[in-house]
C-alpha cells in the first residue's frame, strides 16, 4: 500500500521565519516512513488536541492559528539552534 504525505490546506510553513532550521534527527526516516507515521499516529493525536484537523478520506490538513503554541515553538527552536 502507497501511503500519501498529507496536503496542508492552510497554514504556515515556518516558525521563525529565518533561514536556519531544526537539524535532521540521527536516524533519517524515509519519506513513507514519516508519511505513515503522521498519518497514523502524530496528525491523528494534533486532531483529538484540536490543534490542527486531519481529514483522512480527503488527506488534508488544516492548521489552527495558536500562538500560545507558536511561542512554545520559537522557544524550543531558539533552545536547538542556539
Amino acid at each position: 500500500m502507497t501511503s500519501r504525505a498529507p496536503k496542508v490546506v492552510r497554514g504556515r510553513t515556518s516558525t521563525s521565519g529565518g533561514e536556519k532550521a531544526i537539524p535532521a534527527r540521527a536516524t533519517p526516516k524515509s519519506r513513507d516512513e514519516v508519511g505513515v507515521s503522521l498519518a497514523h499516529n502524530h496528525l491523528p493525536r494534533l486532531d483529538d488536541l484540536g490543534i490542527l484537523s486531519y481529514e483522512t478520506a480527503a488527506n488534508t490538513v488544516e492548521y489552527y492559528p495558536n500562538p500560545a503554541l507558536e511561542s512554545v515553538i520559537q522557544y524550543v527552536e531558539r533552545l536547538e539552534l542556539g
